[in-house]
């Protein structure tokens, strides 16, 4: 890990950060937060690791060992949960790395859920005469097609939500989108937990109607990129790192969270080209990845 750690007998730090032990490829998101961290507060990190055996207490006590000057700052949901049980009177704690939304916790910090404005962005870039967005949502995620709608409200593009509760609503909705979807004004936009709740069945369905019917779908699925969705939005998380530094940096914090800004395009130009996008060459420069690959 490139952030600086010293061991907690050897420096008595300003900045105190819990995280998870987590297997790749988690544990190198973890990292990269780290080190945006450390970059923006210039400070070194004091850090525990909850590992399967920390018990409430232990984490309560590391908390309860903060200075009076020291921000907390927890990463992931366990460090989270286990506040949320019995928080403890430290005066600052931020919370980053969970994909939660800013109404669902008091507790300041940034979400891995990225500005839904963003995407919205990035598809009037790639194609400006789209005025409508089809969005499909898990049915227990409503909360984050509000948040969609009040972006759109902004960007001026018409919005209808489409509700699933498992893969074989998803497929019945999506023949009656398919039916009647103009690809010239609208769009797809797949959110978290709707084409994975059986991606054998659903891939390769989508792939196949977008493709001959030209329709542009988007997602935050690098993978459906891949396979022929058109962009991707996903969080850059050393840049996540960083806005969490900028917050603790801060004097005082807003209440609950902000979405993520810090994001990573994916791209994939075969489907660009076939839906007649002109590829410029500030886009190709962004995408990470790009896909087909070179």
């Amino acid at each position: 890990m490139a952030f600086l750690w010293v061991p907690t007998a050897a420096f008595s730090a300003s900045l105190l950060v819990v995280y998870p032990e987590a297997p790749e490829p988690y544990r190198e998101a973890f990292a990269q937060m780290m080190e945006g961290l450390a970059r923006t507060t210039q400070q070194p990190l004091r850090s525990k690791t909850l590992t399967a055996k920390t018990t409430p207490e232990a984490f309560r006590d590391w908390l309860m060992d903060a200075g009076p000057d020291e921000t907390v700052v927890l990463l992931g949901y366990q460090a989270l949960s286990l506040y949320g049980r019995d928080p403890p009177p430290v005066r600052r704690v931020i919370v980053g790395g969970v994909s939660v939304l800013p109404s669902q916790t008091p507790l300041p910090g940034i979400s891995l859920t990225l500005d839904p404005m963003l995407y919205l962005h990035m598809l009037h870039t790639l194609l400006p005469n789209i005025r409508r967005v089809v969005v499909y949502c898990n049915a227990q995620e409503q909360p984050w097609i509000a948040q969609v709608e009040q972006a759109a409200l902004a960007a001026r593009i018409e919005v209808e939500r489409v509700i699933v509760t498992d893969a074989f609503d998803v497929a019945r909705q999506l023949r009656m989108t398919f039916q009647t979807l103009d690809p010239k004004t609208t769009a797809l936009w797949f959110g978290r937990n709707t084409l994975t709740l059986n991606a054998d069945l659903l891939y390769s369905y989508v792939l196949e109607q977008t493709w001959d019917r030209g329709i542009a779908a988007f997602s935050e699925t690098v993978l459906l990129t891949k396979y022929g969705l058109l962009f991707a939005l996903y969080p850059n998380y050393t840049e996540v790192g960083a806005e969490i530094g900028a917050l603790v940096r801060q004097q005082t914090h807003p209440a609950g969270l902000q979405f993520s800004r810090a994001s990573q395009f994916a791209f994939n130009r075969r489907t660009a080209r076939h839906l007649g996008i002109a590829l410029r060459d500030d886009v190709i420069r962004q995408a990470k990845p790009l896909f087909p690959e070179p």
